[in-house]
């Protein structure tokens, strides 16, 4: 029987975590398991990517620039390049991944995925999607 899972989300490399850094999922949810194959996944593919059957854990996301991060199970990651580009993930189960590109100070960002994971990072974390 599933309940209720709060997931945390500690991935924000420099700013550490805070209460306002936790997601809960619905048991509705949480994806039934791992998926069978791991693949690269374009960010623009993400809004109609299916998660609803397994979590993509270990799969890549590939962003327009060839920056990539790899969905672990923490929920959620971050990474910054050397020209102060950040990237980052939430996975929000079977609602989908979202993605999201910023500068370091969260001008010009840009995001990626299911509009209901998007609604539910947004809710969560603000429009910083936690990032910043």
């Amino acid at each position: 029987m599933r309940g209720a899972v709060s997931v945390l989300l500690c991935a924000l490399l420099l700013t550490g975590c805070t209460a306002r850094e936790h997601m809960t999922l619905t048991g509705d949810e949480i994806a039934s398991g791992p998926c069978s194959e791991v693949m690269d996944v374009a960010v623009e593919t993400l809004a109609t990517l299916s998660t609803r059957e397994c979590n993509p854990l270990g799969s890549t996301l590939v962003f327009p620039d060839g920056e990539t991060l790899e969905i672990g199970d923490g929920g959620g990651g971050s990474s910054s390049s050397r020209s102060q580009i950040s990237y980052g993930y939430t996975n929000v189960g079977t609602l989908g991944i979202v993605a999201t590109r910023y500068s370091g100070a969260c001008l010009d960002q840009e995001v990626w995925g299911p509009p209901a994971a998007v609604d539910k990072v947004v809710d969560t974390f603000g429009d910083d999607l936690g990032h910043c």
